[in-house]
């Protein structure tokens, strides 16, 4: 048995999302429909797939989302979410010291840290130290063997603190020119080398995991993902993006 088996096993994986069809900039966004489902059912089956994911905890509003995770899978742990929890801000403010306490989320899923997400995971799971990994509902191209990937790569490496499902962009991005703001400016030129010999640069899809606490730079591992797995579904634009990737899948 090598390393990478021996750590999966040691460890009781839970995978973990969250989303709302209520209080967002895109009213019932997530239920949109995608090719004969509503969109966070692609999500919720990818995450069904994950052969790693001893549970699986879901928390909306959206009650049809919820029926469909208990068919999908015996694997889910639904948590009903309240319309007044899908508000925003998702904090009150108890003082006004702006200490890391003096904002306070409103429900017990803060996801700001590893500790609350942990925390919320193991109250609802039962579950004393899950290994949780967090992924999102609006990326419906997402793939379980991408996830399992990601889990097996985090756990190849001993000092690996965060691991991150990516996608790959042009090897140059614009900017807005600061002296000149009419016009853009390729960054690449401020590194004064040739754009063929700029490394890569990648934009993160929302899987990761995230397990440790701490301040400043952490070390990530990556694996990288075909362009549309990692279309994020905000607005209709983008929601026709994913329907032509879906069709083509499907097809």
């Amino acid at each position: 048995m090598d390393k990478v088996t021996k750590r999966i096993q040691a460890n009781r994986i839970v995978g973990y999302t969250r989303f709302r069809d209520h209080h967002c900039s895109h009213l019932g966004r997530h239920s949109w429909d995608l090719c004969g489902e509503p969109m966070y059912y692609w999500a919720l089956k990818m995450a069904a797939e994950v052969k790693y994911f001893e549970k699986i905890v879901l928390f909306t509003e959206v009650k049809e989302a919820q029926a469909r995770a208990k068919k999908l899978s015996d694997k889910f742990v639904i948590v009903p979410r309240t319309i007044e929890e899908c508000r925003e801000p998702e904090w009150i403010i108890t003082d006004d010291l702006k200490r890391p306490d003096s904002r306070k989320s409103i429900f017990p899923t803060d996801t700001r840290g590893s500790q609350e997400q942990s925390g919320f995971v193991r109250s609802v799971t039962g579950i004393e130290r899950p290994f949780v990994v967090w992924f999102p509902a609006s990326n419906p191209l997402l793939r379980a063997r991408s996830i399992e990937r990601l889990i097996e790569r985090y756990f190849e490496h001993d000092s690996a603190e965060l691991a991150r499902l990516v996608t790959r962009i042009p090897s140059y991005i614009f900017t807005q020119n600061l002296v000149h703001p009419e016009f853009l400016w390729p960054v690449w030129f401020e590194l004064y080398i040739a754009r063929q010999n700029h490394p890569p640069l990648y934009c993160s899809v929302g899987a990761h995991i995230f397990t440790y606490e701490r301040t400043g730079f952490r070390r990530t591992v990556f694996v990288e993902v075909p362009f549309e797995e990692g279309i994020d579904v905000h607005d209709e634009e983008e929601l026709e993006l994913a329907r032509f990737y879906m069709e083509r899948r499907l097809k």
